[in-house]
């Protein structure tokens, strides 16, 4: 078969006499020996002949193989050269990726890197690498990727990899307009429970993330299904609705600020709090399972005050839109027009000690809808702005009175701004008597 292989000038031929070679050599028992004959002929033939005999290897395999093929990555013959490094792509286990990575680092040449890079990702894929070491060997090319094609096959890859560094990793490429549509679907894919278990990933990070996944899916059915395991999500984490979707059950009016309410008696607040409760039921409705604001009126409050908390809201504004979450009856988590203000939403806009612009911009188009998820504990507020961290960790200054710290207890607050607002999907927690790490996770 060497013989034949060696005089051979036809191309289909060829290939027969090299799977003939490799099926031959995959006989021999010693699993280090099935490469010796073919590495022992590989010495004596000449020039480009050479490459014949190099790309059976891949599928015999062994160190000695693996040795022969790597020192060819060298050689002066770029035809040589090329057959060497497509070998080694197309090699049949894991033994092959550290010296493809070292090809994906070094090499300037992007046609040899992305053969190179095609065989890493693949090996990767189709190995039986614990998923935390797929991850692992994966994100060593995480930087080296720049191309879109280059990025689309790490997001396919991360497909098969169901860790929450996969998921978080999808949640980046989302953010690139060209990635997105197909970074949502693999973080569901990633995200969703396997067939016959009931849960697949979970706490609040996966819930951000798969909202933010669910507005580039237009199928019903595949809506339905993100949303139902959203709300399977929100179970198990202990959330409870604030608004019910078909009215004002749970929320009153806003009477004046927390220093004037406390000055007032029981009878004068409550008399208050009726003609409050009037404007806000000429303002703010519910349609189509949205609470709406007309643009006038005042901010719609809840009616029970909270302490420390996990608060999940979508909300949409219109252009030049305004608004805000008041925490502890104090303003707020910013909602405003970016093409207004640039630094987009989610600060807490009245510090004035503490930082008081977010980390990033994260705000959809006008017109989107958006999701804050907001963590308070103690003074101290976290937000995630469509599944981005533009708050963290920050103190969050007393509006009403700057010399004493925010309040420990307080309503909840949708700031009405002269604009008309629009909110739905709003979920709260509260958190005093669980152990949170910076995140707000349950531990």
């Amino acid at each position: 078969m060497f013989d034949l292989l060696e005089t051979s000038e036809n191309a289909a031929e060829i290939i027969l006499i090299q799977n003939a070679v490799a099926a031959a050599s995959n006989r021999i028992r010693e699993v280090e020996q099935r490469a010796n004959p073919l590495l022992y002929r590989l010495d004596s033939v000449e020039g480009d002949k050479k490459i014949d005999f190099i790309r059976p290897l891949s599928r015999i395999g062994g160190k000695k193989a693996l040795q022969a093929v790597s020192s060819y990555i060298g050689s002066d013959n770029s035809r040589i050269q090329t057959a060497a490094v497509y070998t080694l792509a197309q090699w049949q286990d894991p033994s092959a990726l550290d010296e493809l990575l070292r090809l994906c680092i070094n090499t300037e040449d992007r046609k040899i890197f992305y053969l190179a890079f095609q065989g890493y990702v693949r090996i990767i894929q189709e190995s039986d690498l614990m998923p935390c070491e797929k991850f692992k060997r994966l994100e060593q090319t995480f930087s080296l990727s720049v191309t879109e094609n280059e990025k689309k096959l790490l997001v396919s890859t991360l497909a098969g990899i169901k860790t929450m560094d996969a998921l978080r990793k999808t949640a980046e490429y989302m953010q690139e307009p060209e990635l997105a549509d197909q970074a949502a679907r693999v973080a569901v894919t990633i995200a969703f429970p396997q067939p016959g278990e009931e849960f697949g990933l979970i706490g609040m990070e996966t819930y951000s993330i798969l909202k933010t996944a669910l507005k580039y899916f237009n199928n019903p059915v595949e809506i339905e299904s993100i949303e139902s395991y959203l709300k399977k999500l929100l179970d198990d984490q202990n959330f409870v609705p604030l608004f019910n979707g078909r009215d004002l059950t749970e929320w009153k009016g806003l009477v004046e600020d927390p220093n004037s309410r406390r000055a007032m008696s029981p009878d004068e607040l409550q008399k208050t709090q009726q003609e409050a409760d009037k404007v806000m039921r000429a303002h703010w409705s519910v349609q189509n399972g949205i609470l709406v604001f007309d643009g006038q009126g005042e901010s719609l409050c809840t009616a029970k005050d909270y302490r420390d908390f996990e608060l999940l809201v979508d909300w949409k504004i219109e252009a030049g839109g305004d608004s805000g979450i008041y925490l502890r009856g104090s303003p707020q988590v910013q909602i405003w027009d970016p093409a207004q203000w640039p630094e987009g939403s989610g600060g807490l806009y009245n510090n004035q000690i503490h930082p008081n612009k977010p980390l990033q911009k994260a705000d959809n188009p006008i017109g989107e809808w958006n999701t804050f998820r907001i963590i308070m504990t103690g003074e101290k507020v976290t937000v995630y702005l469509n599944g981005v961290l533009v708050v963290e960790n920050v103190t969050m200054e007393n509006y009403w009175e700057r010399d004493k710290p925010i309040y420990p207890t307080g309503q909840i607050e949708l700031q009405a701004h002269n604009s008309p607002l629009y909110f739905r999907n709003i979920y709260i927690r509260e958190i005093d008597s669980m152990v949170q790490d910076n995140k707000g996770e349950r531990k």
